[in-house]
């Protein structure tokens, strides 16, 4: 008689343990396929370096005054895409402005665009990562002739920063 409650208990305990496990996974599965927000480039706090001063005054090109990025691997290689005033994220697929269709690139995977007088790179944690000039990144400004590398070199760039124009000069007075 003694035995039939420890079986009804064992049963029992199995059951809640069951439960538990259960409801893990199940909170384990909500939270990895759960939708997040990309944060905005203005979230992330990258160091601004102090440019240079010019020897002459310059006058930015519209189309090139934030830089271009080189696609050296993947896709993509061989295009040009020119830094928009506004930036643009690259990413496997749309909304992305620029689509690198391979799988280890993340939907929305970086952000590239200006700030405060430089152009910034900011990785929306992406699964596989960034890395400028070998290493990892969340955000940081790029120098020009920094290379790219998305998701373990599933794709890669060279940014060049746009050479702005000198303003023309006065010719000197003749007999000066």
């Amino acid at each position: 008689m003694h035995g039939v409650p420890l079986l009804v208990g064992c049963a029992l305990a199995l059951v809640l343990a069951g439960l538990l496990v259960g409801g893990v996974v199940l909170l384990v599965l909500v939270l990895l396929g759960r939708k997040r927000a990309p944060p905005t480039p203005s979230d992330v706090t990258v160091p601004v370096q102090r440019p240079e001063p010019a020897t002459a005054p310059t006058v930015p090109t519209p189309d090139r005054a934030n830089g271009s990025i080189v696609w050296t691997g993947g896709p993509l290689a061989g295009r040009v895409h020119r830094v928009p005033p506004e930036g643009f994220w690259i990413g496997r697929e749309a909304p992305a402005q620029v689509v690198v269709a391979e799988a280890e690139i993340s939907r929305l995977h970086c952000w590239i665009g200006p700030r405060d007088g430089t152009v910034v790179i900011v990785d929306d944690t992406s699964s596989n990562g960034t890395l400028v000039m070998g290493e990892p990144v969340g955000g940081r400004v790029l120098r020009d002739g920094d290379v790219v590398v998305l998701a373990r070199g599933a794709a890669s760039f060279r940014f060049e920063r746009a050479q702005p124009e000198r303003a023309p000069t006065e010719p000197p007075a003749a007999g000066a």
